[in-house]
């Protein structure tokens, strides 16, 4: 993807030069920021001065990225089937066309270099992003049929890599697995707050991490976890199956089912899980 020059006008002076915030908002924004971290969109949300999806078509303008409705745009439904359902909601990804070798995809936030280059991977087409509303990316997810994709495929395979899609678990299902008690580190994205925490213990089909807030029950993420004496993190979607606070009430156990990744990074976890004492 071709990576053009923002904006040189921060996003806090855009959203004041069109009169959507005041000076003194945008002070109080930016103060809240440094105190808990997040975006400048979220402090303004969080804060009832602007909405997010007010703010996103000036985030768009900002970094030139195209910004679009979806209701005013005909999918491509060959597009979908590309992308797993799972990789849809932990990127807010939606695929909308193909066109030779190349795949338009609609984000819900600002296209990172690293979620591009995962879509390449995982598609073995050069990617187009755009621009929509969380809103706009909500109403798809919730009427998305997925009768469109194949449900019972186990692997989607393209010309540069390929994709494995993970039995997920439910209750004593979950038990299929044996665990480990490794601490990893796992690394993860969660409503605009990064985390680094450590895993409790470790599965083929999952892992559990103790976490400092609650994630929501059935709430698809992008985890990394470092294994030893590998360079790469491995990536992969994960879906939340549980949340319950730790009994010392000082943060939560988080359990996290293995929905999809890419096949080497599969490997390299059985690999890892094969190689440690029974």
């Amino acid at each position: 993807m071709f990576w053009m020059k923002r904006d040189r006008k921060k996003i806090g002076e855009i959203l004041v030069n069109k009169s959507l915030i005041t000076e003194k908002q945008l002070k109080d924004a930016l103060q809240r920021q440094r105190k808990k971290g997040e975006r400048l969109g979220t402090n303004l949300a969080d804060m009832g001065y602007l909405d997010e999806d007010e703010i996103l078509p000036h985030v768009a303008q900002q970094r030139r990225i195209p910004f679009i409705s979806l209701e005013r745009y005909n999918i491509n439904y060959h597009a979908t089937a590309t992308i797993p359902y799972e990789v849809m909601c932990a990127c807010k990804v939606v695929p909308l066309d193909i066109i030779k070798d190349i795949i338009t995809i609609a984000i819900a936030d600002v296209p990172s270099e690293d979620l591009v280059k995962r879509i390449e991977k995982l598609t073995g087409l050069k990617v187009k992003a755009v621009m929509i509303t969380k809103g706009d990316f909500k109403r798809y997810i919730e009427t998305y049929n997925l009768s469109v994709v194949d449900k019972d495929r186990e692997r989607v395979e393209t010309g540069t890599a390929e994709y494995i899609d993970l039995p997920g678990y439910h209750g004593q299902e979950r038990r299929r697995y044996i665990r480990f008690n490794r601490k990893l580190k796992v690394k993860y994205e969660f409503r605009e707050e990064f985390n680094i925490n450590r895993s409790i213990n470790v599965s083929r089909g999952g892992v559990l991490v103790k976490s400092k807030s609650p994630i929501p029950e059935n709430t698809h993420i992008i985890l990394r976890m470092e294994l030893p004496s590998r360079h790469e993190d491995i990536i992969v979607i994960s879906r939340v199956v549980w949340t319950e606070k730790t009994s010392d009430e000082d943060g939560y156990l988080v359990a996290l089912s293995f929905s999809s990744m890419d096949a080497a990074d599969n490997r390299a976890l059985i690999n890892f899980i094969e190689s440690l004492p029974k």
